[in-house]
């Protein structure tokens, strides 16, 4: 796994990923906290308390940094994620690419 100055992270499938929510990292004060896959709401915090919206089993919240960890990576989870802090869309947008490596060639699924 690696994210890259263009907010792409890739991962193998099967294999767990990371993926930062850098607003929360640069933010002084959270009020409040969005992660959206594409058009769906996954997980909100609003007054210390967390909502788990749409979001699969093998995907968890990182309260701490305001992360998204995703274990037992599976083509399902590649996508646009967008993380939102305190109602402002900036710097957010993390793109999720699962690879399959097959015959010594890497494959991307998005």
């Amino acid at each position: 796994m690696f994210p890259d100055e263009n907010h792409k992270v890739f991962v193998r499938k099967g294999g767990n990923g990371s993926l930062p929510c850098e607003p929360a990292l640069q933010a002084h004060k959270i009020y409040n906290l969005q992660w959206w896959k594409e058009d769906k709401k996954i997980v909100e915090i609003e007054n210390e308390r967390i909502i788990l919206w749409q979001v699969a089993e093998n995907v968890a919240f990182v309260p701490e940094s305001g992360a998204l960890s995703i274990r037992f990576v599976t083509f399902a989870d590649s996508g646009e994620y967008h993380c939102i802090v305190n109602n402002k869309k900036e710097n957010g947008l993390m793109r999720f690419y699962v690879q399959e490596r097959s015959d010594g060639a890497v494959r991307l699924q998005k």
